[in-house]
C-alpha cells in the first residue's frame, strides 16, 4: 500500500526539491514567472495546452493502456488503481478485465467530445470498473451524509461540501492531493472549455469562465487536500511519465504551493519558480527565440509587440538592439523596475523591396547577453495565406483559402485552378468576385494539387500551392457507450450499434469483446467476436450475457484494416434483481415530437408527441428523461420477461410548466391495456419517485399518456424500474416495506402488512385528516378531488 509520511516529508524536502526541479526542462515555465492570479494561470495555459496524446483506449501500442504500463505500474506489474483495492496485473498492452479507462474529470462536464481533453494522460486513470460506475459523474466532495457506495478506497453518497445536499464521490486520504492537483490541471489546461462546461460539473462545481472556473467551495477543498495530502514520489513520476509521452506537465504537482498563488492565499504575491533567487534574470522574450512576423504586404509594413519581463536587474536595468536597423524598436532602453513589471516593446518591419529580411534582437543586462531572432516576408500586392480546413473524405472535399484584407479594398477576384503543364485549368465557378478575405472551396478531387490567387485591379497576390490529400475513409458508430441492466442469470435486452464504412478498400471490421459482455452480427447468434464484412449501413448487437449479481464494465474493440484508430466502445452493466428491467433512457436520442420508435438502454420504446429531452428545464435523474406535450405517449415496443413484482418511475412538470396529468397502463403477453393509476395530477415544481406493488406474472409491456396536456403543459418521465414477480412470496415481498394505496370511484383503499397512520392533506399541503390503519384492507369515503396521500414511508397522489 502507498504510504506518506510527513516527517520524511519534511526532512528530504530540500533533495526532493532540487531533483524535481533538475527534472523540468530549464525556461519551461518562464512565461508564468512573475505572473498573478487569473493572469498566472492563463500564462500556465499557454504553457501546457498543446499535448501529443495517445490514441484512446485500444490495444497494442499507441493507445491508453499502454500508457498506463508507463504511469501507473507498480512492481510485479502490478496496476495501481486509485480506486478499489482489488489488486490486478497489466495484460501487456490490453485492457485488464476488470477495469476501465476513469475520467477522473468527467467527460460529460464537457459534453463528451472526444478531443484531447478526452485522451489527456494527466487525468486519465486504471479503474475498478463498478467502482467506476459508482462515481459516475458525480462532482468531488466529502461524503458526509448517506454512504450506499464505500469500497475502502472511493466513497459515494450524499455530501454537504456545496453547502447544500447533493450527491459526490470522495477519494481516500491518500489520493485527494492526487485528484485536487488533477483537477487544478484540467481547468487550467482546459481554460478555453469556459463555454462548454455542462451538466452536474456546471451546477456543483464549476462556473462559465476562465477564473476561478471553479465554484468558491470546491477550490477551497481542493485547496486543503493539496495540503493534506501532499506531493509524493509516485505523483511525480508519473507526471514524468506522463511528460515524456504528451510533451506537457502538470504544474501543480511541479509546484505543489503553485495553487495558493492563483486561488489561495498568495493571490496579491508574484509567482516565482525560485522565489528565493537574487540572480539578475530575463524570463521573456526566452533566449534563442524567435519572432516571425510571417508573410506580409510591402505597402503597408508590419509590427509585432512582444514583452519583455525579469527580475533583480541592477539600476542599469536593460538595453536592446537591433542587428537590421530595418527592424525598428519603440524601446531601447528598459529600466530595471519596468523588466519587474513586464513591459512591451514594439519591434517594426517597413522595407522598400519585397522579399525576406532578417534580423537579430539582443537583451544586454548586468553582464549578460540574450538574443532573438526576428524573420519576416513581404509581398508586393495582396498577401495570400496557406489553405486551412483541408477536408478530404468521401462526403466532402474542400479547403479554406484566406487572404489580407487591404485598405480601400472592398471586393477582390478569387481564381482556384489545377495545373497541366505551363496552363492553368480553371475550376469550375472560377475566377469569382468576393467581398470577405476567406472563402471556403469546394474541390472535386483528392489527391491532387489546387492552386489560388486573389487579385484586384492594381494588385495581385502571391499563388498558394493546396495539396488535397487521398480521401480518409469514413469509419465510425453511432454510439461508443453503452449501459444495460438486467435481473441475475438472463441476458440483456440487446442494443444496436450502427456503423458507417465508406472509402475502404475492404469492408471488413474484427470486433473483439470481453467476458460478460456478448456481440452478435444479426440478434441471434451470440459471442464475443464477431466479423462484418458488409460495408452497406451495418448493425452490430450488443447485450450483457447471463451473469451473476454484480457491475460490469468492459470496452469492445473494432477494428479495420483502412483505418489506423480502433472504434472502441465502452460497454457497463448491471445485474440485479431489484433492477431486471432499468429505463434511464440515456442511450436513446430522439429530438422531434412526431412519432417514431427508439432504441434505448432496457427496450425499444415508441414515443408520439414526446422527445427524449435534455434541455435544463427537462426534469432528471441523469442527463435525459423523455418528454411528453398535448396528449403525448410512450410505449413500451419490446415486453419484459419474468412479469413484474414493483414498478417505479419518476415523473414531474416540465420547468415551469402548467400542471397537467398522466395514465399509465400495462399489458400482459400482448393483451388488452390495464389501468394502474389514470389522470393522476403532478404537482408543479415537484420531481418524485411512484412506486406500483403489481405482482404480475407474464411478459409485460408498459405505457404512459399525458393527459390535458399542451405545447405549455409539458411533463417528464424518468428511470422506469421493474423486479420480477415472485411467487408465492412476491405479494408480501412487494407490500412488507410499504403498503398499496388504491383510488377508484370516492372510494380511497390502503392494503398494509402492518398498523400505521394515514394522513391526508390537500395539494396545497394543507393536513385534512388523520386516522390509524390496520393491517389489511382499509376503505374510505372522500369527496371528489385531487389529494396527497401519506402512509408510514409511501407518499402518493391520487384522484378521486
Amino acid at each position: 500500500m502507498r504510504m506518506k509520511s510527513p516527517y520524511i516529508i519534511s526532512l528530504l524536502f530540500l533533495v526532493v526539491s532540487l531533483q524535481l526541479w533538475a527534472a523540468i526542462p530549464p525556461g519551461y515555465y518562464n512565461q508564468a514567472e512573475g505572473m498573478k492570479e487569473r493572469q498566472l494561470k492563463t500564462a500556465l495555459h499557454n504553457i501546457i495546452k498543446d499535448a501529443t496524446v495517445l490514441k484512446y483506449g485500444g490495444q497494442g501500442v499507441g493507445y491508453t493502456w499502454e500508457g498506463f504500463t508507463k504511469t501507473d505500474m507498480l512492481d510485479g506489474n502490478k496496476v495501481l488503481d486509485r480506486y478499489s483495492n482489488i489488486e490486478r496485473e497489466f495484460n501487456g498492452l490490453k485492457a485488464v478485465s476488470g477495469m476501465n479507462i476513469e475520467h477522473a474529470f468527467a467527460n460529460s462536464w464537457w459534453g463528451k467530445i472526444e478531443n484531447q481533453a478526452y485522451k489527456d494522460l494527466h487525468h486519465l486513470y486504471p479503474s475498478d470498473g463498478p467502482a467506476n460506475i459508482k462515481k459516475s459523474n458525480h462532482p468531488i466532495g466529502v461524503v458526509d451524509g448517506e454512504n450506499p457506495y464505500d469500497n475502502g478506497v472511493i466513497k459515494v453518497g450524499k455530501s454537504s461540501s456545496r453547502g447544500e445536499v447533493m450527491t459526490a464521490w470522495e477519494p481516500a486520504d491518500r489520493y485527494k492531493g492526487d485528484f485536487a492537483r488533477t483537477y487544478l490541471y484540467m481547468v487550467t489546461c482546459y481554460e478555453d472549455f469556459a463555454d462548454l462546461w455542462r451538466g452536474d460539473g456546471l451546477k456543483y462545481l464549476l462556473e462559465n469562465n476562465t477564473y476561478p472556473v471553479f465554484q468558491e467551495w470546491a477550490y477551497k477543498l481542493l485547496l486543503k487536500w493539496c495540503k493534506d495530502d501532499p506531493v509524493d514520489d509516485l505523483e511525480r513520476e508519473r507526471n514524468e511519465s506522463v511528460y515524456a509521452i504528451q510533451g506537457n506537465r502538470n504544474p501543480f504537482i511541479d509546484y505543489p504551493d503553485l495553487a495558493e498563488y492563483i486561488w489561495g492565499d498568495r493571490t496579491s504575491t508574484a509567482f516565482y519558480t525560485q522565489p528565493e533567487s537574487l540572480s539578475p534574470e530575463l524570463f521573456i522574450p526566452e533566449d534563442k527565440s524567435t519572432i516571425d512576423f510571417g508573410l506580409q504586404a510591402l505597402s503597408l509594413g508590419a509590427e509585432k509587440t512582444f514583452t519583455v519581463r525579469g527580475r533583480n536587474l541592477s539600476e542599469d536595468g536593460l538595453t536592446i538592439s537591433s542587428s537590421n536597423n530595418l527592424f525598428a524598436l519603440s524601446k531601447q532602453k528598459v529600466t530595471s523596475e519596468e523588466v519587474e513589471k513586464g513591459v512591451e516593446v514594439i519591434v517594426s518591419c517597413a522595407p522598400t523591396v519585397a522579399g525576406q529580411q532578417s534580423g537579430v534582437l539582443t537583451f544586454s543586462y548586468d553582464g549578460k547577453i540574450e538574443t532573438v531572432t526576428v524573420l519576416a516576408d513581404f509581398w508586393d500586392g495582396i498577401p495570400a495565406y496557406e489553405a486551412k480546413n483541408i477536408v478530404c473524405t468521401p462526403y466532402s472535399k474542400k479547403f479554406t483559402a484566406s487572404w489580407m484584407k487591404m485598405p480601400g479594398v472592398s471586393e477582390v477576384t478569387l481564381s482556384v485552378y489545377t495545373k497541366d503543364g505551363d496552363q492553368n485549368q480553371p475550376l469550375s465557378g472560377y475566377p469569382k468576385k468576393v467581398t470577405s478575405t476567406e472563402e471556403i472551396i469546394d474541390v472535386p478531387k483528392a489527391a491532387t494539387t489546387y492552386y489560388y490567387k486573389v487579385e484586384t485591379d492594381d494588385m495581385v497576390s502571391n499563388e498558394v500551392a493546396v495539396v488535397m490529400p487521398a480521401v480518409e475513409p469514413v469509419f465510425s458508430a453511432s454510439t461508443t457507450e453503452i449501459s444495460f441492466f438486467t435481473a441475475p442469470g438472463r441476458p440483456s435486452f440487446a442494443q444496436q450499434v450502427k456503423l458507417t464504412m465508406v472509402g475502404m478498400t475492404t469492408y471488413r471490421t474484427e470486433i473483439v469483446s470481453v467476458y460478460p459482455f456478448q456481440v452478435s452480427i444479426d440478434g441471434e447468434n451470440w459471442g464475443e467476436q464477431a466479423v462484418i464484412t458488409n460495408g452497406n449501413n451495418p448493425v452490430l448487437y450488443v447485450r450483457l450475457g447471463a451473469v451473476d449479481e454484480g457491475i460490469y464494465e468492459e470496452e469492445i474493440i473494432l477494428s479495420t484494416l483502412d483505418v489506423d484508430d480502433d472504434i472502441v466502445i465502452n460497454v457497463s452493466g448491471e445485474a440485479n434483481k431489484e433492477k431486471a428491467f432499468f429505463e434511464n433512457f440515456e442511450n436513446g436520442s430522439k429530438s422531434a415530437y412526431a412519432e417514431g420508435v427508439v432504441v434505448c438502454s432496457a427496450a425499444s420504446w415508441k414515443l408520439n408527441d414526446a422527445v427524449i429531452g435534455n434541455l435544463e428545464n427537462d426534469k432528471k435523474n441523469d442527463s435525459k428523461s423523455v418528454r411528453l406535450r398535448n396528449e403525448g405517449i410512450l410505449e413500451m415496443q419490446d415486453a419484459k420477461m419474468g412479469g413484474v413484482g414493483t414498478l417505479s418511475f419518476y415523473a414531474g412538470v416540465y420547468g415551469t410548466d402548467a400542471v397537467s396529468s398522466f395514465s399509465v397502463f400495462y399489458n400482459l403477453d400482448g393483451g388488452e391495456w390495464i389501468p394502474i393509476e389514470e389522470k393522476l395530477p403532478l404537482i408543479k415544481g415537484e420531481w418524485r419517485e411512484y412506486s406500483y406493488p403489481l405482482n404480475k406474472e407474464g411478459n409485460i409491456r408498459l405505457k404512459f399518456e399525458q393527459v390535458g396536456g399542451s405545447s405549455s403543459k409539458r411533463i417528464n418521465i424518468d428511470d422506469i424500474t421493474m423486479d420480477d414477480y415472485e411467487d408465492p412470496s412476491g405479494l408480501k415481498k412487494h407490500t412488507e416495506s410499504g403498503c398499496i394505496i388504491h383510488s377508484s370511484q370516492g372510494v380511497l383503499t390502503v392494503v398494509t402488512s402492518e398498523k400505521s397512520v394515514l394522513s391526508l392533506y390537500s395539494l396545497q399541503g394543507t393536513l385534512i385528516m388523520q386516522v390509524g390503519v390496520e393491517e389489511g384492507e382499509n376503505s374510505y369515503s372522500l369527496s371528489s378531488g385531487a389529494y396527497i396521500v401519506k402512509v408510514g414511508t409511501q407518499t402518493k397522489v391520487v384522484c378521486l
